[in-house]
C-alpha cells in the first residue's frame, strides 16, 4: 500500500526550479545563438584572435560583467526566497558553487550543471545515511573533491589545462 508515501513540495521551490531551468536555458540559448554570445565565447577562448577579428573587446567585456552580475542578483532573489536574509547568507552557497563548477570543469556550463546534480545528490545521500554523525557529510563531500581533482583537475568535462 503506497497511501503512506507521499512528498511534499511547496509551490515557491517548485517557483524557483523552474525559473531557475529557464535562466540556465536561456543564457545557454543566449550564449550559443546570438552574435553577442558568439563574441563573448570567441573573447574567452582567445583574446588576441577575437580582435583580430573585430570583436570590441572592451564592449564585450563590459557585456559580459553585466550579464553575471544580472545572474548574480536573479541567483541571489532566488535564494532569499528559501533561505531568508542574513548576513553570512552567501558564504555556503560560494563554497557550494565552486564546488559544482570544480566537478564539472572550469569554463563549461554543462559540467557546472552536472557537478551541481552531483553535489547534491551526494549531499541528500550523505546527509539521510551520515545524519547519526552530525556534519561529517561535507567533510566527506570535500575529501572527495580532493581525490577526485588529484585523478582529474579538468573537472568531469573539462580540457587538460597548458
Amino acid at each position: 500500500n503506497y497511501d503512506n508515501y507521499t512528498m511534499v513540495m511547496p509551490y515557491d521551490k517548485i517557483l524557483i526550479g523552474v525559473l531557475a531551468i529557464l535562466s540556465i536555458g536561456g543564457f545557454i540559448f543566449y550564449m550559443q545563438y546570438s552574435k553577442t554570445g558568439r563574441a563573448m565565447r570567441a573573447l574567452a577562448q582567445d583574446k588576441a584572435a577575437a580582435q583580430l577579428m573585430g570583436v570590441d573587446v572592451r564592449q564585450y567585456s563590459m557585456i559580459g560583467f553585466a550579464l553575471g552580475a544580472m545572474l548574480a542578483g536573479v541567483v541571489g532573489g532566488l535564494l532569499v526566497t528559501i533561505t531568508g536574509v542574513n548576513l553570512g547568507m552567501g558564504g555556503p552557497t560560494s563554497i557550494k558553487a565552486f564546488m559544482m563548477v570544480m566537478i564539472g570543469g572550469a569554463g563549461v556550463i554543462s559540467g557546472a550543471i552536472a557537478g551541481g546534480f552531483i553535489l547534491g545528490m551526494m549531499e541528500s545521500i550523505g546527509l539521510s545515511v551520515l545524519a547519526e554523525y552530525g556534519d561529517i557529510t561535507y567533510l566527506v563531500i570535500f575529501a572527495s573533491l580532493m581525490v577526485f581533482l588529484a585523478i582529474r583537475p579538468q573537472g568531469l568535462m573539462g580540457k587538460p589545462w597548458g
